[in-house]
């Protein structure tokens, strides 16, 4: 079961000595904080770090035409990213 990011956040809270926050959007410095900073944090550290449970296999279709910013001189395929895609570690 997937952990909220609230949870995550008042996990920080605990940690800290901080009393818990209901929402990252509330309006108290704790979750303003938060807000400001978390998906920033988060990204960084799954950029950074291959964890096995942010592992995620696809096919990729090829698109049509290749249109810029694809070079048409210097691949002869372009293929979109989903939108949830961080890093790509190409498989042979």
């Amino acid at each position: 079961m997937p952990i909220a990011d609230v949870d995550i956040c008042n996990l920080a809270c605990a940690k800290l000595g901080a009393e818990p926050i209901v929402s990252i959007t509330d309006n108290n410095p704790r979750s303003a904080a938060f807000n400001r900073t978390y998906a920033m944090f988060r990204d960084k550290l799954l950029r950074t770090y291959r964890w096995s449970f942010t592992t995620k296999y696809t096919e990729l279709s090829a698109l049509a035409t290749v249109v810029p910013p694809y070079p048409a001189f210097e691949y002869a395929y372009a293929y979109p990213l989903p939108d949830d895609c961080l890093s790509v570690d190409l498989a042979g």
